[in-house]
């Protein structure tokens, strides 16, 4: 072979070459534009639930504050419950007491009135200007010429309460 075809055979396989690396070149570059095409599907695709799963999670978080504010509104109402049920176990706890000692003033009173009915009219006569006063721990007994006519217990210097019998009460003798 001479030279020349030597020549030619290397030239004609350096433009096989080239051109089978053209065709590589163009099947590698649309393997890669279809890779970008690919991947940049894949970022809408991702970018889509990302903003999604954002929309949930804002709705989560808003539901949940408005549950801890309602739960907050529930434990306020329970507290404020629990300290008026306190409150009206404590009145009714006073008011209990309150009934029990009128009870015994009420006893001690009634013995008293007993033990007066029982005396004679005459030992418990007193002059019209005068006023025979029997105090026996609160409860104040008042009489006028051997009739009783006030019954009253003392809150400070004004009279509560009042039971009238009898002739009744002069005005120049209230205590």
């Amino acid at each position: 072979m001479s030279q020349l075809s030597f020549v030619l055979i290397a030239t004609w396989m350096s433009l096989m070459r080239t051109a089978y690396q053209g065709c590589l070149g163009v099947r590698v570059a649309v393997q890669l534009d279809n890779a970008r095409k690919a991947a940049a599907n894949e970022e809408d695709e991702t970018l889509k639930v990302r903003r999604e799963l954002q929309k949930r999670f804002l709705e989560l978080e808003t539901r949940v504050r408005e549950f801890v504010q309602d739960w907050r509104a529930f434990e306020h109402d329970g507290q404020r419950l629990t300290l008026l049920q306190e409150r009206v176990t404590a009145g009714l706890h006073e008011e209990s007491e309150g009934r029990r000692a009128v009870r015994s003033e009420v006893q001690k009173l009634i013995g008293i009135l007993q033990d007066l009915d029982q005396q004679r009219p005459t030992q418990l006569f007193l002059s019209p200007q005068m006023i025979w006063r029997l105090s026996h721990g609160n409860a104040v007994i008042l009489c006028r010429q051997s009739r009783m006519v006030e019954v009253g217990w003392l809150v400070g210097r004004r009279d509560v309460g009042r039971a009238k019998c009898g002739f009744g009460f002069p005005s120049h003798a209230n205590p």
